[in-house]
């Protein structure tokens, strides 16, 4: 799904959400359903996921099991099971409430708790009514996450039909890792793109500032070997920035979605590098023989295709509207940054 198109399919998720009520036990099903064909499925089960996904332990054993419960709305968990956080690789600790035996001296029937929607190694969704605290049901969601075995998700999402609290424990234990908004939620795609059809690592704000110095930390890389080859200091200058403000434009939605970063995946895996022009807001074609190993593979071919085109006189139509053809010495160069084929 086209970025623009997500947008407004989750505006229109978020205005059908307002007309809720917001209580967990009648609406929370309907709202996840929604919520999942904005993101561009056909509905829950469609996708993989299972409501009311019951989480059972065996009685006298610490072993763990899942049995998927039979997704009918309104399905209560008949005896609560309370699990103890437990260092990873060892058994949870169980208090003795959850273990104690009868007056004939047998252990109680199986444990059960329910998760509100799971999706095998992707998602654990917790609902709460609207107006929940939601850091006060973190144990819950918690709690249910380790007992996921096997294809434990890597993400936990807490919701209160409001707020969309997303957590990644594999990462950060105690703090979502993103704190999300119901009136932000259609400029906020990006922090669900791991739910997509397709999915995609999303950028949280508690990784973003690593992200960003591994990105810098790339760009300064390609500069410096293009610097190494012998290019003009202030043409490979301009190459970087041109290169950094078209993948920022893809991410802001200002360049079709995922062209820079499909690109990318497109050449890896190629075997040769050629030199091209690179050429200013025209657009960004599909090249032909970029290096898996060499990043510069990938940033001197991207007009291949459009510098062929604009040397046998064809026309070139950039993203978005024509260049006119007035226009056109303003925004494109034969300013040449090249690097010897391997």
């Amino acid at each position: 799904m086209a970025t623009a198109d997500l947008k407004f399919s989750l505006a229109q998720f978020v205005t059908f959400a307002r007309t809720l009520k917001g209580d967990e036990k009648s609406e929370a099903q309907g709202f996840l359903g929604r919520f999942f064909r904005a993101l561009g499925h056909d509905g829950v089960m469609e996708a993989g996921a299972t409501f009311e996904f019951r989480v059972a332990k065996k009685p006298g054993s610490a072993h763990l099991e899942l049995i998927v419960g039979s997704a009918v709305e309104g399905t209560a968990p008949s005896v609560p099971l309370i699990v103890g956080s437990a260092m990873e690789g060892t058994a949870p600790s169980v208090p003795r409430s959850a273990t104690r035996r009868g007056s004939d001296g047998a252990l109680p029937s199986s444990g059960k708790k329910f998760a509100d929607l799971l999706w095998p190694e992707r998602v654990l969704i917790e609902m709460k009514s609207r107006g929940a605290k939601l850091e006060k049901h973190y144990d819950q969601a918690f709690e249910n996450w380790q007992l996921i075995v096997p294809n434990r998700p890597r993400y936990v999402i807490l919701c209160n039909f409001d707020e969309f609290w997303i957590y990644d424990f594999n990462q950060h234990l105690f703090d979502p890792v993103e704190r999300v908004f119901l009136r932000d939620l259609a400029d906020s795609a990006n922090f669900f793109a791991f739910l997509l059809p397709a999915p995609r690592a999303p950028v949280f704000g508690n990784n973003r500032v690593e992200v960003t110095r591994k990105a810098a930390d790339s760009f300064a890389s390609v500069f410096r070997q293009l610097i190494a080859r012998g290019e003009d200091r202030t043409r490979t200058q301009r190459f970087i920035l041109q290169l950094l403000v078209s993948v920022v434009a893809e991410d802001l939605g200002l360049l079709p979605d995922n062209l820079v970063t499909g690109l990318l995946a497109e050449c890896a895996g190629r075997k040769r590098a050629v030199a091209s022009p690179h050429h200013g807001t025209a657009g960004a074609v599909p090249c032909k023989t970029a290096s898996k190993a060499d990043p510069l593979a990938f940033l001197l071919t991207l007009n291949l295709t459009l510098a062929a085109k604009e040397k046998a006189g064809e026309p070139i139509t950039p993203p978005g509207l024509p260049l006119p053809q007035t226009e056109r010495a303003a925004f494109m160069t034969d300013d040449c940054v090249r690097v010897a084929e391997r």
